[in-house]
């Protein structure tokens, strides 16, 4: 008997796999999708059914999204990924390279070249590093059978569609990570179509292979997102006696954000830098990053916030932000 439910249970569960990596096609989503861009988009309905039904199902998509590094490593072994000097020579080269178009990005945005050039260098390594994964299958497979974020990636699916339409490019061709972000900027569908830009004007938006469509991208991406010419970013706290962190984290809308003298008012020390009366009213958010030896507290302030825009990770923020110091001490030598 119990061999016989073994082999009910391994049935079912290879029945479920097949249907998983079915026809994407053939699912009454698919179907809903292929109408709404039809009726409101004016898209071709037979290229939308052709570029579906090659959709594939990618296991690997589904492994990869379940344990991503910024929820499985601390700040000490995350930082080690990220901020290593061959990184930053790299990103010295880049700079030097697209000196002017990064100053033109800080005069259009204002946003400065050493922030572009960490947010490039994190997200690729400067285009060594955009990803092997077919944009539609990763989608597809995140949209139809992930449900914890299918919501999210469905639209993404949906956006990746538009932009093939829009920029005159095959969808089954694009290339990314995991995910679905793309080029050097690693752009989900939904930020090209609103946040990339032509930087190089030439009449396209080219984030895979124009360092200046992404570098104006990035610096775009930023502007919108309410970056502060000059504004501080991030820096360590103390915490008086008796004063829970945790209980003190902000994770919604900066904008309902507490601050610096509400904090000061809960017992956190602002110490360094020294802080007008103006400055205490500027918002925070409360965080921690364990560098080996037990968490510390940080401050994040608005231009911290913005990073998590583009990945809502507070270790992705702060490599961000200590990659563009490092790459301003050592281009200003």
């Amino acid at each position: 008997m119990r061999h016989l439910v073994f082999i009910l249970v391994s049935c079912l569960a290879a029945m479920s796999a097949c249907a998983a990596q079915g026809n994407y096609l053939d699912r009454s989503e698919a179907q809903a999708l292929i109408d709404s861009l039809v009726n409101e988009h004016q898209l071709d309905r037979a290229a939308l059914e052709s570029v579906l039904a090659s959709a594939k199902h990618d296991e690997s998509v589904i492994e990869a999204i379940s344990r991503p590094k910024e929820r499985t490593l601390e700040w000490h072994e995350y930082r080690e990924i990220f901020l290593q000097p061959l990184r930053v020579r790299r990103g010295l080269n880049f700079w030097r390279e697209n000196a002017d178009s990064l100053a033109r990005a800080l005069a259009d945005y204002g946003v400065p070249p050493e922030v572009i050039v960490a947010i490039i260098g994190v997200e690729t390594d400067y285009g060594r590093v955009t990803g092997n994964h077919r944009a539609l299958d990763s989608l597809a497979t995140l949209g139809f059978d992930y449900p914890p974020r299918s919501e999210f990636f469905f639209k993404e699916l949906k956006h990746l569609l538009l932009l093939a339409s829009e920029e005159g490019k095959d969808a089954g061709s694009l290339k990314g990570s995991y995910a679905g972000a793309l080029g050097l900027a690693q752009f989900m569908p939904s930020s090209f179509r609103a946040f990339a830009v032509d930087f190089s004007g030439d009449a396209q938006r080219d984030i895979w292979h124009s360092s200046e469509d992404a570098i104006g991208s990035v610096a775009n991406y930023l502007a919108e997102h309410g970056w502060r010419e000059n504004g501080q970013v991030l820096f360590p706290v103390g915490l008086g006696d008796g004063v829970d962190l945790d209980a003190l984290r902000f994770q919604g809308d900066f904008a309902a954000a507490p601050s610096i003298a509400d904090m000061e008012g809960e017992g956190v020390m602002f110490d360094s830098p020294e802080w007008s009366q103006s400055a205490k009213e500027e918002q925070v958010m409360l965080t921690s990053f364990d560098s080996g030896d037990g968490h510390k507290p940080y401050a994040g302030l608005n231009n911290f916030y913005v990073i998590t825009r583009y990945n809502r990770s507070h270790m992705y923020a702060r490599a961000v932000h200590e990659l563009s110091q490092m790459l301003l001490q050592d281009f200003a030598q």
